[in-house]
């Protein structure tokens, strides 16, 4: 077991359970043992390390008093399945292995773990876990309340906490390469794959649905039609984020984003060599190419072949990005906050896309 808490749940049919007492906190400062009631189920489950179902029989419970529980309340070595059982591993609804999870956990622990014991605190594992199990599905966090035992009120704060926990760790794990070794292998990768010379990074913006804002709402309705936020992300050959602005309303155009982002600077001021890839909403600059709009010969045919092809580099990372976090997605729906929250959101799932 991971050295954080994990959560233990007895449920059983009969109003009254078996365990007469109802709670068993902190059984080696590891463990959170409760009782449930469950009016439709006909036997005892044990809900162990979180979304990870097993049945067990009823014979097996008895009286938890005080101390440690007694050995016939634990959980037998060996269990046969029901064909009706269905049984969620740790990365179900996660959209990472578990030892990626656990990294994950610790890289935000100090920054959301709870100070004390008070009012029920929930742990930095149980935070992480629901906030990723959010980002991966989208749904609703009633949904995600009902799953880990806890209110929607408090997934909503949870979510919050957490993406600003990721927020933060923004800009070690998403950053543009300076030195001039690590710019080469990324020229290097670029032309190996695709045969596009100098070709440093791709640039390219996409939409992600928001609900309406109470504030400025036409602002941000899109080209197409609804709200949204217009996110800027900058990408390298292994169709990881180098650079991510997630800042502007869903009217905004490419140009403008660009224009107005640290990084048009660096390379205006010529402190970045190479070639950015962008598409025909960018302008073209020395150092910022897009396509040809009517090529007149076999050369410039054969320069827009190859510019599209590695454009979609980025456009195949908006793409992971997405399905990894259906939250993001059209198939999610919106994100349901105000519009700085979902700018923290988006951001978080950056930090994960590229952790992982």
């Amino acid at each position: 077991m991971h050295k954080d808490s994990a959560s233990i749940i007895l449920m059983v049919k009969d109003k009254e359970p078996c365990c007469k007492c109802l709670q068993y906190i902190n059984v080696q400062g590891k463990v959170s043992f409760t009782m449930r009631t469950d009016e439709d189920e006909n036997q005892h489950f044990v809900h162990k390390s979180f979304f990870h179902l097993k049945r067990i029989n009823p014979e097996n419970c008895s009286k938890v008093t005080s101390g440690h529980p007694p050995e016939n309340c634990r959980l037998p070595p060996s269990l046969p399945k029901s064909p009706k059982q269905k049984t969620l591993t740790l990365g179900a609804g996660f959209r990472m292995p578990r030892h990626i999870i656990l990294d994950v956990i610790d890289l935000i622990r100090d920054d959301i773990e709870p100070q004390t014991s008070r009012s029920h605190a929930i742990p930095a594992t149980l935070q992480t876990l629901c906030a990723l199990r959010y980002y991966g599905t989208g749904n609703f966090q009633t949904v995600g309340g009902d799953i880990a035992g806890i209110s929607q009120p408090s997934v909503s704060r949870i979510v919050a906490r957490v993406s600003t926990a990721f927020s933060r760790k923004a800009t070690q794990i998403i950053r543009f390469p300076r030195a001039q070794n690590e710019q080469q292998q990324i020229m290097a990768g670029f032309y190996e794959s695709i045969q596009f010379p100098n070709t440093l990074r791709c640039v390219d913006g996409s939409l992600i649905r928001i609900k309406c804002p109470s504030v400025d709402e036409h602002v941000y309705v899109c080209r197409t039609n609804f709200h949204s936020l217009n996110i800027q992300g900058i990408c390298d050959n292994n169709k990881k984020f180098t650079n991510l602005v997630a800042r502007w309303p869903g009217s905004a155009h490419d140009t403008f984003i660009w224009n107005n982002c640290k990084l048009s600077e660096d390379f205006e001021n010529g402190n970045i060599h190479g070639y950015l890839l962008g598409d025909s909403a960018y302008p073209l600059r020395p150092w910022l190419l897009t396509p040809i709009a009517n090529p007149q010969n076999a050369a410039e045919d054969r320069y827009n072949r190859h510019h599209r092809q590695t454009r979609q580099q980025i456009e195949g990372t908006f793409g992971i990005w997405k399905l990894r976090w259906l939250c993001l997605h059209a198939y999610g729906g919106a994100l349901m906050f105000t519009p700085d929250r979902c700018v923290r959101v988006i951001t978080a799932t950056a930090v994960l896309h590229n952790i992982y």
